[in-house]
């Protein structure tokens, strides 16, 4: 029954923000009485945050490319890792957006948001360090600050791509910003 009314909630974000959204309209969509509906989920805001938990592992799988990448060049793991990231991103469109809209004022959905991005900054930087200890990066910036500005700007950037909702931009984009975190990291883009 929970997975009927994420699932439900998940349709009806793709066609009207969460803020427009009511526990009635899920309930009907979902075709389940409020009792159910409550015995799962707290609010519609906790089923935003069931939703982003849902596809949190698929959501850190995107970046491994670059964190878990090996011997393959920096290049082309990032190309990989932030093409993977806006596609999924466009994946997950009505979830995405709802946790970037919502996560200031919701604070299961503040915490988890803060969890992921927390972990992609962490990871990022980690890999900044062992990148400039192999003298493939460039000495700059602390790498957590640097791995924080870069996570921030991706998740911006994927969040007004998907709130557009158009995906003809979508490579230009993601190699825009590949070749952001290149010069940053590595001095070439």
């Amino acid at each position: 029954m929970g997975a009927s009314i994420l699932d439900a909630a998940e349709a009806l974000l793709a066609e009207r923000p969460l803020a427009e959204l009511t526990v009635a309209d899920l309930l009907q969509a979902a075709g389940v009485a409020r009792g159910s509906f409550y015995f799962y989920f707290e609010s519609k805001e906790a089923v935003v945050a069931a939703l982003l938990e849902r596809i949190i592992d698929e959501v850190h799988d995107t970046s491994l490319p670059w964190l878990d990448r090996g011997e393959t060049e920096p290049a082309e793991a990032l190309g990989k890792a932030v093409h993977g990231s806006l596609a999924l991103w466009r994946r997950h469109a009505p979830v995405m957006r709802a946790t970037v809209e919502s996560w200031q004022t919701t604070p299961a959905i503040r915490d988890l948001w803060g969890e992921v991005l927390e972990r992609f900054a962490t990871e990022s930087a980690v890999q900044i360090e062992k990148d400039r200890a192999a003298g493939l990066a460039l000495e700059g910036p602390p790498a957590r600050s640097l791995g924080w500005a870069l996570v921030a700007m991706n998740e911006r950037s994927f969040y007004f791509a998907v709130a557009d909702g158009e995906p003809e931009q979508d490579d230009e984009l993601a190699e825009t910003l590949t070749s952001i975190w290149l010069s940053s990291i590595y001095g070439s883009g």
